[in-house]
Parts: C-alpha cells; structure tokens; sequence
C-alpha cells in the first residue's frame, strides 16, 4: 500500500512540476494577450483532454516534458501579423512569456523548500562510516566515525550534501569534522583514479544497523541454497523487524571492517555473531550458511595480512613498519587473515568493539614481520620485530587505520585444509613469487593460472626459511560456500536526523537552500564542460522517478524537496541558449532588440531544427543512461 502511495506521489510530483512550467507560459501569454492554442502535459497522440474556446488542453502519451502552443510562434510557418499573434507583440512582453516557466519553476522551489524545513526534513546524516585506505580523504587524516559539519565552510545537513560539493568543485575542498566533540579542518583534493567519471575523496556513508533483506524472510521461489538462507535465518529468530548492530563485535557503522568479517566467514566458515538492537536482547549466532560450487580449485586464497601501504607521519612509519611487510605475529599470535589484526591487537575482542572495556592489559604492543629483500632469484624474507606503545584502543585503532592493507590483490598465501594445495605442500603465509614461470605481480596472476591450467600448477613461493618450489595439480572440486551472508542478506540502514526550523526562519533558511541547489546545477554543467564530471552521469526521467520515489520513502517532506531540486534542474536547463528551449528563444529576443528588426525566419527555423535535434539526442541518449543503470542493477 505504501509502495502505491510513493509511487503515486511521484508520478504527480514530477507532472506538477512540468505544469506549473507550461502553466507560466499559459498565464504570461494571456496577460499580454497571446492567443494560445495548445496547452500540453507531455508529447506526442493525445490520450485525455478537452477544449475550451481556442485551445486544446490536453494529456499526451509521452511524458517527457509539455508545451505551450501560441499563435504564431513556430517559425517554420508563415504568420498573419494579427495582433493577437506571437510575433506581433512587443519584445519585453515575449521576454516575460518566454521566462514565464523558469520563474514559476523558481518560484515553486522557493515555497516548496520552507514548507519542508517547516514541518522537518529527515537527512542521511554527514557521518563517515568508511574511508578507502590510500584515497585523498585517507591521505588528509579523515577517519571512521567523523562528522562533516561544513565544506569550504557551507554547512551541510547530509552525507549527499558532502558527495555533491566534492563531485562538483574545481581543486581542493576543506571539510570542517567533529571529531568526537573536538572541531578540526581537513583539506582534501578530489580525484577519479579509477575513471568512474565524478571525482571522490574515498569517504563512504556511516550505516547505523542492519535490517534483513525482506527476499530473504520469504521461501517463495527459493531453491535449495536459498531455502537453507530462510530456515537458518527462522531458527535464530531474525525477521523483518530485527536489526543488527554488530558483527564479530564489529560494529556495522564501520563499513571497511565490518565487509572483512563477512567475508571472513565465507572464507574460514565460521559462524557471525549478531548483536541485535536492544539492551535486553542476546547476541545471534549464524551458523555458516553452506551451498555448493563446482569448479577447478587449488585451495588458496589472498590471505595476509600484509601492508600496501603506511600513512607517512604515523607512529606506524616511526616504529619502522613499512610497506612489503608481512605480519607473521601479534603479541607473539599468528594471524591468519587480516581480519585477525584488529582481533590480536584488541586482545581477543576486535579494537572496533565500542562496548566500554578496561585499558589494554599490555600497553606494548610487538609484531613480528617478514620482509622481502632482495630480487630475482635472490630473494629473502627476512624476519623483524616492530615494538609499539600503544596505551589505549584509540591508539591501537589508529595503527590499522593508518596502514593500507593488501586486500584480496595480495601475494600472501591463505590455504584451505585438504585441498591440493595443502597436500602439495603450500602453507598459510607462504608468499607468492612465481606461478607457471610468470611473475605474480598480484593475487589475479594465481586465479588467471588456475582458470588455464591443464595439468600440475608450479608454485615458487617464499617462506621464513627460504625460497621453496612447490607443484599443484588443482582438482574438480565440489566445495561448500557461503551463500547469501555478505551480498544481499543485510539491507543498511542509514544514520538519520530531522531538521526542522521555525516559521518564520524557514522562508531564510529556504531561500539560502534554494540558492545553494542552484550554485550546484551551475557548478555541475562548469564540471560537465570540463569533462572532470563525465556526461555517463546523467539521467532522464526513469533516474527522476526512481530518484523522487527513493527520497520520498524517507519522508514526504525529503520527496518535496526532491521536488524542489528537479525544478530547479528544469529552470536552469530550460534557460540554456539552446535553440527549442526558452534560452534559446531568449537569444533570438535580444538580437532582435539590437539589431532593431526580428531574426529572419530561415534563420530560427534552421536553428530550431538543430535544437531540435540536439535536444532529441540529449533525451535519448540520457534515456540509455537510464536504461544502462536499470540492466546492470538487474
């Protein structure tokens, strides 16, 4: 029933906002005594309508925008000079007509907006729930659990508010964090290493709980993995109302560690521990959640941990970690993924855990390493010892916060017990070198090797005593895995607050909100132009629907202004100097006054024509765009 209302609301909101539009135009051109013969909401075949005098308003089947007919406007068609026509009024009163849609789209924001903040709008909070080790948020000192109260000193009521500024700045940007009440400055570069087309710090939303996926709670349609899913999910008791705080002690606020248990359950097939919401409610064990796979396998995996990379200044670089190691011992205990460090250095319990706990029984903290030296056939691990004092949680959270970890691309060996490569011979914390003669620059030259094999793998590896040569012949192996726990079995739930302001304030506060969607539009067509937001980015009306649908799920109030920011967008793109659009038609107006005498007709109609088409491709290509995403979230 809800599903219904939201979508409802949608599919009026969107049409609302293209009337009040067309209707701006409708309005300006009766007041200056424009005959008007169409009236439309959406293009081409006529579904529903009426007429009344000379005008046909009307419903039509494609609901991509509406216009507004007038007597004598199209300039492809000769006009009778009657005085009731388009071209036959003064040009200050077409300039009214023709902006008459952009300022009633203004206008519709600049109530629309207050009235939100009026009754309260519900925000993702700005809260950092995860930060790519390496990235430029990483490399300026942004941690975990920050909150971003301001960029370059605007403040910001969500998390978006951070994307949208950092997507759309031109150099460095400032964000302005509390840090567990104390404030402090970052200055950060965006960049898009990785070609994704919208540059990013590498700082992800905070998530507050887990929510069960409801497809999971429902055995219709499952077959045999999945109906394992939903009867261990109805033994432990989770439903649709539960909600999990924590995994393994991991919070799931922290994002980054919380995904290395959940695959370090899939790996070792250990169960999760659950920490559910509530002061009285038990911790749920998961029991591994077992399907099955058939495939060529060796029985290897990335394993580790071992260090990419560490954060120059940290008390990590002091104490003489550096980046090759790997992590043989903590306190003189063997991890076996990376996923143990935080486990090790939290004496048991991971360093992640925000229950309150005593100080570390042993402020000293000493790892034992392996380090390659040397190169060739002359290579080495050579074993060292790093001793650190680290007096509190906060300091031992900061060690592995300040480290890049080799994460799944790694070189260093974990090894399932009775597979081939354990019988042959390899070991946990062996350290790749070599794999068939080709040099493993990473974990992917290994699973590249496996998928082409035909016969005995040959493994040179290194090891504490040595350099060793070790020959596997992978097998057909029917193996168990696990299903559902990391993809798709937990929903996030977001960090949320509602801002509400006074009355009276409102009509500010929305006017300087209104101001800054604007600043942003404008910024973002500058970043278009520069090509440092890439054109894939954009989105026609299925990304409008689905957008206005997903904001109003978080409140009617957040659906407004949802709204709001699409008229906007509709102003500003409708003001363009395009020729079609009212920019366009705007551009022929101020030549016309001047040059003293109108743009001949030849001339509009070969430049329509071009807008025409221009704003044709624009539309279908947005369209694909649309598509594309909807195919790949399939």
């Amino acid at each position: 029933m809800m599903n219904t209302l939201y979508v409802l609301w949608t599919i009026f909101g969107i049409g609302f906002i293209i009337f009040i539009h067309e209707l701006g135009h409708y309005l300006a051109a009766r007041a200056v005594g424009i005959r008007v013969e169409a009236f439309s909401i959406g293009f081409g075949p006529r579904l529903v309508g009426w007429t009344r005098g000379t005008c046909d308003y009307k419903l039509c089947l494609i609901p991509l925008g509406g216009y507004v007919k007038m007597a004598g406007e199209d300039p492809t068609k000769p006009t009778t000079g009657q005085p009731d026509e388009f071209g036959s009024k003064k040009v200050w009163q077409r300039v009214l007509v023709i902006s008459a849609g952009v300022i009633m789209n203004l206008i519709f924001a600049l109530i629309a907006v207050p009235i939100a903040f009026a009754v309260g709008i519900p925000f993702e909070e700005p809260i950092v729930g995860a930060v790519t080790p390496g990235s430029p948020a990483w490399e300026g000192g942004v941690r975990h659990g920050d909150r971003v109260v301001a960029v370059d000193g605007r403040k910001v009521l969500t998390f978006f508010d951070v994307l949208q500024d950092v997507a759309v700045s031109d150099g460095p940007v400032t964000l302005t964090i509390d840090r567990q009440g104390e404030g402090k400055d970052i200055t950060v570069t965006p960049s898009d290493p990785n070609d994704f087309g919208i540059p990013r710090i590498g700082a992800v939303i905070a998530i507050r709980e887990f929510s069960v996926a409801p497809d999971w709670l429902d055995p219709e349609g499952k077959g045999a993995d999945g109906m394992k899913v939903v009867e261990a999910l109805r033994k432990v008791g989770l439903d649709a109302d539960s909600r999990v705080v924590a995994v393994n002690d991991v919070p799931v606020s922290n994002a980054a560690w919380l995904t290395r248990e959940l695959r370090r359950g899939g790996t070792l097939g250990e169960p999760l521990r659950l920490r559910l919401k509530g002061a009285d409610v038990e911790d749920v064990v998961l029991p591994p959640l077992f399907g099955e796979d058939e495939g060529v396998k060796v029985g290897v995996e990335a394993g580790g941990p071992q260090i990419k990379r560490v954060h120059s200044g940290s008390p990590a670089v002091a104490a003489g970690l550096k980046a090759g190691d790997i992590i043989l011992a903590v306190d003189g205990k063997r991890p076996i993924l990376l996923s143990d460090v935080p486990r090790l250095l939290g004496e048991g319990i991971s360093v992640f855990a925000d229950a309150p706990r005593a100080p570390p029984a042993n402020p000293r903290v000493t790892l034992s390493v392996l380090r390659e030296v040397g190169d060739g056939t002359s290579q080495a691990l050579v074993p060292g010892t790093v001793e650190l004092d680290l007096t509190t949680w906060q300091d031992r959270r900061a060690l592995v916060n300040d480290i890049v970890w080799e994460t799944g691309a790694g070189r260093c060996l974990w090894v399932q017990p009775g597979t081939p490569a354990s019988k042959a011979g390899l070991q946990t914390g062996d350290l790749l070198v070599e794999i068939d003669g080709a040099v493993a620059e990473d974990f992917g030259t290994l699973q590249q090797a496996v998928v082409a094999a035909n016969g005995p793998l040959k493994f040179v590896i290194l090891r504490e005593d040595g350099r060793h040569t070790v020959d596997v012949l992978p097998e057909k192996l029917r193996r168990d895995l696990i299903v559902g726990v990391e993809g798709g079995l937990f929903m996030p739930q977001h960090p949320t607050w509602t801002v509400t302001v006074p009355v009276v304030e409102s009509f500010g506060v929305g006017l300087v909100y209104t101001g800054r969607m604007i600043t942003r539009v404008l910024q973002t067509l500058r970043s278009l132009f520069r090509g440092s937001v890439k054109a894939k980015h954009l989105g026609g009306i299925i990304t409008i629907f689905r957008g206005s649908k997903d904001h109003t799920k978080i409140g009617f109030m957040r659906g407004l202004l949802f709204l709001a920011m699409v008229s906007i967008n509709l102003a500003i793109l409708n003001i363009l100097p395009i020729p079609v659009l009212d920019g366009g038609w705007l551009v022929f107006l101020i030549i016309e006054k001047i040059k003293g005498s109108p743009v001949s007709e030849n001339t509009m109609a070969y430049f329509q024509w071009a807008g025409l088409i221009f704003v044709l491709g624009l539309m279908v290509y947005v369209t694909w765009n649309d598509i594309s995403r909807l195919l790949d979230g399939l």
